[in-house]
């Protein structure tokens, strides 16, 4: 497989890439859409509160990629693939729940690399997999569940399993829950940069950027990306579940600490005055954190919404909130006159799991 290299803007005063290679797993740009007729129905809401209704707004389609079902993750793995083979791995392990788009899209990343994959779940394990588990053995991964849901049993076999294959000659690369640290949202710098040069193309100014926050990769790689890209668009992080800290207080330190990271690898870019940039990190205060593989009635309505005006299927879990979030905005008055990125994330089996709202 093609390993490239993570090209960084030519005009920016940094040096010409990144220290990162990364492997090409599926087709690229992903497409950005209009949707005028979601758009019309997110400015009645504006309108029935009183407020300006013109909203408009556009979807970033990260679920349509050419393997595994699609999904932003495939964005980070796309580092981590490379780093495994430049260290001469034959497997890629990772670990997580059943029901994870990240195990999911692991195992895809590993097919397309022609690495063999496998994945330490929480156990037990069900009678009746679910459809992410039974997409990955689809996909060829080999699939171990420990004897319970506790993370300290999962992370004891994790290291089982990566002792087991060094016995047998194998090598192993752990790819990190949720795939999310510096190395792998930088795939989400790569994706803002995609986004950034199809805005230009359209000429289209966009305000505002929504996007699903649980682990934070995507949030902050595209914070960075923007950033470096010269563009004015704030980036809404949209709660789901604490993934990467216990609380709101030390997540937010950590995109902190992501952000930092990722702008000391990729530069700044095209701004020229780097006093611009500032740490400050926006949540959707309309939206409350929830358990994890948690919906709500708000985001069932969003995704009956989004699905009804532009046929497009959101997952219950992230995407469908992210478009719950636009609908209260513009209901609190604060989109009138703006426009609007939805960032799809994937995790399209979702639909097929029974979350209660």
């Amino acid at each position: 497989m093609t390993v490239l290299k993570a090209e960084v803007d030519a005009t920016s005063d940094n040096d010409a890439a990144a220290p990162l290679g990364h492997v090409d797993l599926f087709a690229k740009p992903t497409p950005l859409e209009h949707l005028p007729r979601f758009s019309q129905a997110v400015s009645a809401i504006a309108a029935a509160a009183g407020h300006d209704p013109s909203v408009e707004v556009w979807i970033k389609r990260e679920d349509l990629m050419s393997i595994g079902l699609g999904g932003n993750k495939l964005r980070n793995l796309e580092f981590y693939v490379s780093a495994a083979l430049a260290q001469g791995a034959d497997t890629l392990v990772t670990s997580g729940r059943g029901r994870a788009n990240h195990c999911r899209l692991t195992a895809a990343a590993a097919a397309r690399a022609g690495l063999r994959c496998v994945l330490v779940l929480s156990g037990p394990r069900s009678a009746d997999p679910s459809p992410n588990e039974r997409v990955c053995e689809l996909l060829g991964a080999d699939m171990r569940y420990a004897e319970d849901a506790t993370v300290v049993t999962r992370e004891t076999l994790l290291r089982e399993v990566l002792t087991e294959i060094r016995v047998g000659q194998g090598v192993p690369y752990e790819v990190e829950l949720g795939a999310s640290g510096v190395l792998g949202a930088s795939g989400q710098v790569l994706a803002g940069m995609e986004l950034s040069d199809q805005l230009s193309a359209l000429g289209v100014v966009a305000d505002y950027l929504f996007v699903g926050a649980a682990t934070g990769g995507t949030y902050a790689g595209l914070r960075v990306a923007l950033t470096r890209a010269g563009l004015a668009t704030t980036v809404i992080g949209v709660p789901t579940y604490f993934s990467t800290a216990p609380s709101e207080s030390l997540f937010r330190d950590h995109l902190v600490l992501l952000m930092s990271g990722l702008r000391e690898l990729w530069g700044e870019g095209r701004l020229a005055d780097r006093s611009n940039w500032n740490d400050e990190i926006i949540l959707d205060d309309l939206t409350s954190w929830l358990p994890y593989g948690s919906t709500s009635p708000d985001a069932a309505a969003a995704a009956h919404l989004l699905g009804a005006t532009e046929g497009i299927a959101a997952d219950p879990v992230y995407t469908a909130r992210v478009a719950a979030s636009i609908a209260a905005w513009a209901k609190a008055g604060r989109l009138s006159g703006k426009t609007v990125v939805l960032w799809h994330g994937g995790g399209i089996p979702a639909l097929f799991e029974d979350y209660g709202a």
